[in-house]
């Protein structure tokens, strides 16, 4: 009489072996259903990102040639199964990774590793990780020219790319000293023009030649900085 085993992933079935009962045989190369059934431990997991991580796991196959694959969801390890992984017939043990990308931010997972031969089923314990959190949107400043209006307004164009809004305060500066300050409110993956209005004394320098300045954008609600240079000029 045989003794069936199924390798099951996500509900699909991998691999079947059908180990023999005669105890006596001998494992090897042409009786890998006298081998043991392969010794599988989960390792920890690495890269963790807040989209995407690595799953370790080392198998020794025992004798017999091997399948393999991880088995991961959020409340039980029997869910989402990984590309099936396949060991050659060994002794040794074999480190297993597998990434797992365009997973959930904040979010807690549990994985285990399955492994199956001609000798048995192998499987890991359960282990668990959790995705990061995706973090403060990041600004973005663009332009290397500008130009200021007659009412001595120049347009700063400003962008905020991420899960959140950006809020904060804009400057220009021109050697070191404040020419212009706004505040910024932009929703998520969202940009547009910023308006700022230079001093006086600015506008009457640029009737007759260019000036370099700094943009620096501060958001308050990430604590995210960013600097960038931009030559104005005047309209006339």
């Amino acid at each position: 009489m045989k003794l069936v085993t199924a390798l099951v992933v996500g509900g699909s079935v991998v691999a079947v072996s059908a180990p023999a009962a005669n105890a006596q045989g001998l494992c090897g190369p042409l009786t890998p259903q006298y081998c043991p059934a392969p010794a599988v431990s989960t390792g920890p997991v690495i890269g963790v990102t807040d989209s995407s991580a690595v799953l370790t796991g080392t198998v020794n196959p025992n004798g017999a040639a091997t399948n393999c694959a991880f088995t991961y969801a959020v409340t039980s390890p029997n869910g989402m199964p990984t590309p099936v992984q396949s060991i050659p017939a060994g002794s040794s043990p074999v480190l297993l990774m597998t990434p797992l990308v365009g997973l959930e931010a904040q979010t807690g997972f549990q994985y285990a590793l399955e492994c199956i031969s001609d000798g048995g089923l192998g499987i890991g314990s359960t282990a668990t990780f959790a995705t990061l959190d995706h973090g403060p949107s990041h600004l973005s400043l663009t332009g290397d020219n500008d130009f200021v209006s007659s009412g001595r307004y120049v347009s700063i164009f400003l962008g905020c790319y991420g899960d959140e809004s950006c809020r904060g305060e804009v400057t220009l500066r021109v050697y070191g000293q404040r020419i212009a300050a706004g505040r910024f409110s932009l929703g998520n993956n969202s940009g547009g023009p910023i308006e700022l209005r230079v001093t006086k004394k600015t506008f009457r320098k640029l009737e007759h030649r260019s000036l370099n300045a700094t943009i620096k954008a501060t958001q308050t609600n990430g604590g995210n900085t960013v600097s960038h240079s931009i030559t104005l000029h005047r309209f006339s």
